[in-house]
């Protein structure tokens, strides 16, 4: 008899064990997939931070993720600096495909738009993308099905040549980013790496909307160097705030 209860004690230590190694590694493979999507679709290294995966009550946090400048000698920090990420997924999807997200906030997302002499950093991953988008969709991973995207506290540096402006950054402030209809053109959904394909243009088309209330910004140059972001959109829905706000 103590040998069967000593049994049952290990087994269910056993299953304690395991269950808490799975919590603990599925917040890794969550970290893994946002950084590898990200990667692939840009072009760029990608690294995020504090991420956090809650099964029972679907939610998922990410407190950071930093997309590096492509290579070129570019003098910023970095191509972007996102903040935290709240999303709320429908528990019942985790664990089939598509994975519904109900909800998507992003609270904070620094952007540098900088030339580099004859190279510009946002051009190089725009080119990324548009390859990503001509190549045969990626059929590994977990597809994501979101209808609406908030993106808030965006601050936007601007440095490239052309109409005097060499040497200079602008900043430019922009209200609340709402995307709608994201994966609506998907119907079994899309994988990171796609998603991503498609925030980083629609953040971009939300800059131009806006760069031209901004005195010192070169719009017709933004337009230049982003060229048509229509096809890379897919259908995204973009509404900006009411009001930017300039900076220098």
């Amino acid at each position: 008899m103590r040998k069967l209860v000593r049994a049952v004690l290990l087994l269910v230590l056993l299953l304690v064990g395991a269950l808490v190694a799975a919590l603990l590694f599925i917040d890794v493979l969550a970290r893994t997939g946002i950084e590898k999507g990200a990667t692939y679709a840009l072009g760029v290294e990608a690294k995020a931070k504090g991420v956090s995966l809650d099964l029972i009550d679907g939610q998922l946090v990410i407190g950071e993720l930093l997309l590096a400048n492509p290579e070129g000698g570019y003098t910023s920090p970095h191509l972007m600096q996102m903040g935290r990420f709240d999303l709320v997924v429908k528990p019942r999807s985790v664990f089939s495909e598509p994975i519904i997200i109900e909800k998507f906030i992003l609270d904070g997302l620094d952007l540098n738009i900088e030339q580099a002499l004859l190279k510009n950093n946002v051009a190089t991953v725009l080119a990324n993308v548009r390859r990503l988008i001509s190549d045969k969709p990626r059929k590994d991973g977990k597809k994501i099905k979101v209808d609406r995207i908030v993106i808030r506290n965006v601050v936007v540096h601007i440095s490239f040549t052309g109409s005097g402006l060499l040497g200079q950054t602008h900043t430019l402030k922009l209200p609340e980013i709402q995307l709608s209809n994201v994966t609506s053109d998907r119907p079994g959904g899309a994988v990171v790496s796609e998603l991503a394909a498609r925030i980083f243009p629609a953040v971009l088309a939300a800059v131009l909307e806006r760069s031209e209330d901004v005195a010192g910004v070169d719009a017709g140059a933004l337009a230049r160097i982003f060229g048509d972001l229509t096809d890379l959109l897919g259908g995204v829905d973009i509404t900006v705030g009411p009001e930017p706000t300039p900076g220098d």
